[in-house]
């Protein structure tokens, strides 16, 4: 006998214990793996103050086979992570998707327009399970990084061009920036148009540690041409890439370049580790400049995507 229901809270560790303990390596990690794993995600669950009675489960009796949790995210954004569902247990799967499909509808009724799923791309288990719930992929995305103590790759700057910092002032024009950058992207083109984009930028400053500093607009003649945003990683001592665009008229000019030159020498005047970003697979000519600059890529990861009103659960 089935049951699915919410957690109960004398359950969450139970459930963030078979959350956790799935991964990527279907539970190989021994009992005192997956109790620091558990404290240290309720310690950032305290911290960010996220509702970990947000579970689904599903029982076999009294035993917790299945949970999926939502973690909020800032700019009306949700991640819903799920455990492996036991593929020698043939009859979970459809329980596992309402289960998800609950969550989904529970998450996007109250504060989310747009769900995420981030999955290894091998893990077909979890995948089947989500594309049922009405997910779609996406595409691949590439995890890169760079020394931060590897030399900085110099090109020449055009003349007139200059950079002005983040500020109060001029969120209108930097939101208008990022909004022209979209436009036509080979970075995750789908996303177009999904978010306002008051919540695009909600998003982004929510990503490490946000200092309007490291938020910068380029100019061209005063005239404003692409942006780049970069955020502090501290607990890994490390800087991520956040996002850097530009305009449509000043592509195929090679000023790629001067934006991720800028984003290098920002990453070694802050003395961190390494530099992070994350590419669309299928953004080759990110790639090529990624790779100019002596990025590597060290992870990979499916992304599974439930836009409200654009996906309907079967």
């Amino acid at each position: 006998m089935y049951q699915i229901r919410c957690v109960k809270p004398q359950e969450v560790n139970e459930a963030l214990t078979l959350l956790l303990d799935s991964g990527s390596s279907g539970g190989s990690l021994d009992s005192r793996e997956v109790e620091a794993k558990v404290r240290a995600f309720r310690a950032i669950a305290l911290k960010e103050k996220y509702d970990l009675s947000r579970h689904i489960v599903v029982l076999r009796g009294d035993e917790m086979v299945f949970t999926c949790l939502s973690v909020p995210n800032d700019g009306g954004t949700a991640f819903v992570y799920s455990s492996t569902p036991d593929p020698a247990d043939s009859q979970l799967d459809k329980y596992a998707v309402e289960a998800v499909q609950q969550l989904s509808q529970w998450v996007l009724s109250s504060d989310s327009n747009l769900l995420e799923v981030l999955l290894d791309t091998e893990d077909d288990l979890r995948k089947r399970i989500f594309l049922r719930c009405g997910f779609r992929k996406l595409t691949d995305l590439l995890y890169l990084s760079r020394a931060g103590t590897l030399p900085v790759r110099q090109f020449n700057v055009p003349e007139n061009i200059r950079w002005v910092n983040y500020d109060q002032k001029n969120h209108d024009l930097f939101k208008d920036v990022i909004c022209r950058t979209y436009r036509d992207s080979l970075d995750c083109p789908e996303l177009e148009n999904l978010r306002d984009m008051e919540d695009v930028i909600r998003s982004h400053k929510a990503a490490g540690s946000f200092d309007p500093r490291r938020w910068k607009l380029l100019l061209c003649h005063d005239e404003p041409c692409g942006v780049l945003l970069l955020s502090l990683l501290p607990d890994s001592n490390s800087m991520e890439l956040v996002y850097m665009g530009l305009t449509p008229p000043v592509r195929g000019r090679g000023w790629g370049r001067l934006l991720l030159q800028e984003a290098v020498e920002c990453s070694r005047q802050s003395g961190v580790s390494c530099l992070m970003l994350a590419v669309d697979c299928r953004n080759h000519w990110a790639r090529r400049l990624y790779k100019q600059f002596d990025f590597t890529e060290f992870l990979r990861r499916t992304v599974l995507l439930y836009a409200s009103g654009a996906n309907q659960p079967c």
